[in-house]
Order: structure tokens, then sequence, then C-alpha cells
């Protein structure tokens, strides 16, 4: 999944700056070098939506990692969740560390696997 950014970035603000991509995907990034034309890219293994700024036909640069409202808990691959459910974060006891989990508003059920 990739997408062209557009520019131009708006002004830094909070030590970051704003941009968003043509499909209207808002981005924030903790870098200021300059992203228009860079992709954003979902590539797997990842925490992280990455900009990718191409630099011949093969080879691309790793401009830095970004958050992309609407693209960090895996919608750019599994795509929105079903109506009646919503994304939550746990603590795992076997890990020490807040886990993903789904949440039936409806139940109160909460599961690990995705939809």
């Amino acid at each position: 999944m990739a997408m062209l950014l557009e520019g131009p970035v708006d002004e830094r603000r909070l030590g970051g700056a704003h941009a968003t991509t043509h499909k209207a995907v808002w981005l924030y990034v903790n870098f200021m070098s300059r992203i228009e034309g860079g992709i954003l890219s979902i590539l797997l293994g990842f925490d992280l939506p990455l900009i990718l700024r191409p630099c011949n036909a093969a080879t691309y640069q790793v401009v830095g990692p970004v958050y992309a409202h609407s693209l960090m808990d895996a919608e750019a691959l599994l795509g929105p969740l079903p109506p009646g459910w919503k994304l939550c974060y746990k603590v795992s006891q076997q890990h020490g560390y807040q886990m993903q989990r789904f949440l039936n508003k409806k139940t109160g059920a909460i599961i690990f696997e995705d939809l």
C-alpha cells in the first residue's frame, strides 16, 4: 500500500509538520525534511508507516516513520472493522506491555484475532 504525498507541508507545529496525501490521509511527521513527492508506505513487519523517497527506478530512500491518521491500526491491510467492533489495547500479562485487541461493543467480548 502506498500513497503519493502532496504538499505543501504545513508550517512546523509542536516540533513536527503536518501534511496530507492525495487520498486525504492526515499525517504528522516528527522530522523537518521535505516530504512532498514522497510515498507513504505500509511495509509488513514495521510498526509505523514510512515515507519513502524515490531515488531512481529501482531504489528508495527511507525518509522516516510517520503518524498517519486512519492507518495506524492495520486498516491499510485489513480494511475497516465491522460495525459494532472497536480497537482497544490491553496489557498482556505474558508480555508485560499493551497489545491490540478487538472489543465487541454489544457483548463486551474482547478478542485477539482480527475480524
